[in-house]
């Protein structure tokens, strides 16, 4: 059965989502607001700013109150990119 199941996922490939913030960047160039403006009004971390740099995954409340300071929505701010790894993972006992 596991070969059946490798070989499916091999045909298929494997989709993986990440998360990009490059909106975020681009509205703050478009506001005229630095990112040290941004954490100060917020309150964020400089560590939470390396997650967003970096595009890894920050909490709701973070993209709450960057949107609320920045008087977006979600979607203004982040976007999931969807990308297919031929690559399989598989668990060994």
């Amino acid at each position: 059965m596991g070969d059946i199941l490798k070989a499916i996922s091999s045909f298929l490939g494997v989709f993986t989502i990440e998360i990009a913030y490059n909106k975020l960047f681009k509205l703050l160039v478009d506001k005229k607001i630095s990112a040290a403006e941004l954490r100060k009004a917020t309150g964020l971390s400089s560590c939470t700013f390396t997650k967003l740099r970096r595009n890894e995954p920050v909490t709701t409340s973070v993209l709450l109150k960057i949107g609320e300071y920045l008087n977006c929505d979600i979607g203004d701010i982040c976007e999931f990119v969807y990308s297919q790894d031929a690559s399989i993972k598989t668990k060994t006992r």
